[in-house]
């Protein structure tokens, strides 16, 4: 029976007015009622149609339920006289760019909560829903995290059972206890997945967790444990016929010297059995091989791997997939075209400024914004970009501290050098390092570009000599635009439909592979 109470309906009006915020991001909602011939209707006003709010509506009407006083008479009106980025959308659509750079498991549980991802287009998102092992190499923000929410999502309505487990929580450690205490969560996770999902055969899962070894650990007992607990998963496919989807994420944050062992007892305790295991991380900072301990994932034998990066080495194909993901972003919130609100300065800036980082991409466009905005601008422009470029420096920083290895003094200290040895007294923003791979110099360069601090711009320059291979990088934008804006600084041209001359990348400052080992020689 449905309660005609003015209470219950003046309840029900904040509840929707509450909800339809929290779901859009749009701060100031309004709900205006309407009579509809004998009847009243409630129309949200909006500016313009979008999915956003026809998703919204949905799920309000389905919260309040079939004895509500609103049930079915609250409709989208479109009212709303704002438009471009002052506009009702705009807002919607700066919140759902702040709520999607952050994808956490958390999201599973919450199928409500606002976060949009945008397929990738070589088909990544199938393939981490094999029933094959892979490792999914990328830097921070190009959507791994994203990656493999999905796919949970997707594995759980097919009732499979999933583990996504975080490996930050694991980070400072050097104890074994780490990997007793991750494969405990893995194997508690995949257990509460099976029994939600209505599997009798649940608690084989829940058995394999008190096979695990209490404290005190040694390293024999920690490397026995992953027969038996093999068996008891083995049980459950053979018993279910499904396989367990086992997702370990920022795989890198685990101390090095323990993630071969962690990282190949995760893989043995599924290879075979009915698992399927995805690590996902940053690529310079995992250890899959440790040959002292005798322990080794190979690609392709043990693992496939995927590469979600697109980076600047083809600038077109950068360019391609941000504007992808931004158009989705816009579709969701009624905005047509990119041309609604960046000037196509602003896109090419933008995809130099991100360096084809998806998630630094949608920061700069939602900084852009606002102070497009605070400038009383119709769209954002080049100088909008720059401000907000400046600003994403310290937050990169910030995450270089809490996820770099054991060398991140040296590594802070050689991007230091960097700095001033370039911009001060080359007044350049490029550079070529000699490539020689085995050198640690050469493999510290490496882990600032997976952390977004410098970007390959091209990976084969022979400056003078035939067989001397040079490597070209970029440093970061965010070090020298904006408010550190550098006066006299050389930029490199680069556009999207012309990549930097090879002629223009010969006479980049080279630098020694020993200068990024705390050293500081450098041929230039």
């Amino acid at each position: 029976m449905i309660d005609t109470s003015p209470e219950r309906a003046a309840r029900d009006l904040d509840q929707a007015k509450m909800r339809f915020k929290e779901l859009t991001g749009v701060p100031d909602v309004k709900i205006v009622p309407r009579a509809s011939g004998l009847e009243t209707v409630h129309d949200i006003i909006v500016g313009r149609r979008a999915p956003i709010y026809d998703r919204a509506r949905a799920q309000i009407l389905e919260e309040l339920g079939t004895d509500s006083p609103l049930h079915g008479s609250i409709t989208l009106a479109t009212s709303d006289s704002r438009r471009g980025l002052l506009s009702m959308e705009m807002e919607a659509l700066r919140a759902l760019i702040r709520k999607s750079l952050t994808v956490t498991r958390e999201h599973l549980f919450h199928p409500s909560s606002s976060v949009l991802h945008v397929p990738f287009a070589a088909g990544e998102d199938l393939m981490v829903q094999e029933p094959s092992n892979h490792v999914i190499w990328g830097r921070r923000g190009v959507g791994k995290s994203s990656l493999i929410l999905e796919a949970c999502k997707t594995l759980r309505q097919r009732r499979i059972p999933v583990a996504w487990v975080g490996a930050e929580a694991y980070q400072g450690r050097h104890d074994l206890g780490v990997v007793v205490e991750l494969l405990a969560e893995v194997l508690t996770e995949l257990h509460g997945a099976a029994k939600a999902a209505g599997w009798a055969q649940a608690s084989v899962l829940q058995e394999a967790v008190k096979l695990l070894p209490r404290p005190p650990l040694n390293d024999a007992a920690v490397r026995a444990l992953a027969h038996p607990v093999k068996q008891k998963v083995k049980e459950f496919f053979r018993e279910t016929g499904h396989y367990c989807y086992v997702f370990v994420d920022d795989a890198h944050m685990i101390d090095a010297s323990l993630q071969p062992m962690l990282l190949s007892m995760v893989l043995n305790m599924l290879r075979g059995a009915g698992g399927v295991v995805n690590f996902a991380g940053v690529k310079s900072l995992m250890r899959l091989s440790d040959p002292e301990a005798k322990v080794s994932i190979q690609i392709p034998d043990d693992v496939q791997s995927i590469s979600l990066d697109r980076n600047l080495v083809n600038p077109s194909n950068a360019k391609q997939h941000l504007q992808t993901v931004l158009l989705a972003f816009l579709k969701e919130c009624g905005f047509g075209s990119i041309g609604n609100i960046l000037n196509p300065q602003a896109v090419e800036r933008l995809v130099w400024c991100s360096a084809g980082v998806p998630r630094d991409f949608l920061w700069l466009v939602e900084r852009g914004i606002g102070y497009a905005i605070e400038h009383q601008r119709t769209k954002v422009g080049k100088e909008d970009v720059n401000r907000a470029t400046g600003e994403l420096s310290s937050d990169k920083l910030e995450r270089f501290e809490g996820e770099s290895d054991e060398d991140a003094a040296m590594l802070k200290d050689a991007l230091k050098r960097l700095q001033d040895r370039l911009l001060n007294e080359h007044k350049k923003n490029a550079f070529l390092v000699r490539h020689i791979p085995g050198r640690a110099g050469y493999q510290n360069v490496q882990k600032l570009v997976d952390l977004r601090l410098v970007h390959l711009i091209h990976p084969n320059i022979t400056p003078e000599k035939a067989g001397e291979k040079y490597e070209a990088y970029l440093l970061d934008y965010s070090f020298y635009t904006g408010i550190r804006r550098r006066h006299g600084l050389q930029e490199i041209k680069i556009k999207a439909d012309s990549p930097p001359k090879y002629a223009e990348l010969r006479g980049l400052p080279r630098f020694e592979a020993s200068f990024f080992e705390g050293l500081t020689n450098v041929d230039t």
